[in-house]
């Protein structure tokens, strides 16, 4: 175990810890949903409701309140059936593209549909994101405000910040960083993990130091890993190391510092 690094905050190392937030936050939060959704095969009720309440979308499923017969579906459950529905729809094969931006294109138009409930008459882009990640995790990634700030993108979340930040990230090269980060993760025997995520918990600890300065999201980590039994914890720890010394993640991070 690296001292120096769990001795205090340094946000030279974001990108290691970045790989730790990934695999804790894998096994309380990411793993049971992807065992859920391989047993099911697609996304359903119960799944989107799971991650919308993980994720803090559950506003998604909340259209705006309408009074209800007696037999009919509360709107939040037709909210959730629908927009799985439509989310099995684009992942399909066919229907979802190949280019990461392309990708946030077809996300953005589906969360502005008329055929999606939007709550309270917002466009659920980042429910989209979110909820597509656990259908498509390969070339993919979540959108969020931490996120978005970790990109250099400050201020209350929109419709062009979104596709500002997948622009961004394809100018950084994501998809061809994620694949890097992939490669070490099988070698580690941690195939489980995703370089697309390590790369979203990265943001999300730069926008995280950026905004509390506190750095709460490393506290957290530094506290957490330390309880992991040591045959496990080496592992990641040297998976770590490897990962944030990739020259394709110091590149990444080289335009992240550059947006910031």
């Amino acid at each position: 175990m690296n001292v120096d690094k769990f001795a205090k905050f340094d946000r030279h190392y974001l990108m290691y810890w970045a790989v730790i937030e990934h695999y804790r936050t894998w096994i309380k939060d990411d793993a049971p949903v992807f065992g859920a959704l391989k047993a099911a095969r697609d996304l359903n009720l119960a799944i989107v409701r799971g991650i919308a309440k993980t994720y803090q979308v559950e506003r998604t499923l909340r259209p705006t309140p309408r009074s209800t017969k007696s037999g009919q579906k509360a709107p939040a459950d037709k909210a959730g059936k629908t927009m799985a529905r439509l989310l099995n729809n684009l992942s399909s094969k066919k229907n979802w593209p190949k280019s990461l931006t392309d990708r946030a294109d077809a996300c953005l138009a589906l969360a502005q549909s008329s055929r999606f409930p939007a709550a309270e008459g917002k466009t659920p882009y980042s429910a989209i994101s979110k909820m597509m990640w656990f259908r498509r995790p390969l070339g993919w990634t979540m959108f969020d405000r931490l996120a978005s700030k970790g990109i250099g993108l400050g201020g209350p979340p929109s419709e062009e910040k979104f596709k500002r930040f997948y622009g961004r990230l394809d100018c950084a090269n994501f998809q061809e960083t994620a694949t890097d980060i992939q490669l070490i993760l099988r070698r580690r025997k941690l195939g489980n993990l995703f370089g697309e995520r390590v790369i979203d918990k990265y943001l999300m600890l730069v926008g995280d130091e950026a905004e509390k300065k506190e750095a709460s999201i490393w506290y957290t980590n530094s506290v957490w890993v330390r309880a992991v039994p040591l045959h496990q914890r080496e592992g990641v720890l040297e998976a770590a190391s490897e990962i944030e010394r990739l020259p394709s993640v110091e590149k990444f991070v080289g335009h992240v510092k550059g947006w910031n």
